[in-house]
């Protein structure tokens, strides 16, 4: 298989497995992760899944959620921030 479509398929993969379980927990009543207030409760939860380890899908799955909001924050403070220059 090409290496290029191969690396695609696994981006889309994960994306699908991280956008499953986000929208799961989001039917379930959670919410406020693109919220600035949420950031250090985001951070502490990541440090938790990390020192559990990968040894399941679930918890990379978990993680790999965690770091996205954080990404998204910052891209999101980012955009801010230039538009104001």
């Amino acid at each position: 298989m090409d290496p290029e479509i191969k690396l695609l398929r696994a981006c889309d993969m994960f994306k699908t497995a991280m956008y499953k379980k986000l929208l799961f927990k989001m039917k379930m009543g959670y919410g406020g992760w693109d919220q600035k207030s949420m950031r250090g409760i985001i951070g502490k939860k990541l440090q938790e899944h990390i020192k559990r380890g990968f040894k399941d899908q679930k918890n990379i799955i978990d993680t790999a959620n965690l770091l996205m909001m954080l990404w998204h924050q910052r891209e999101e403070e980012a955009s801010c921030n230039k538009a104001t220059e």
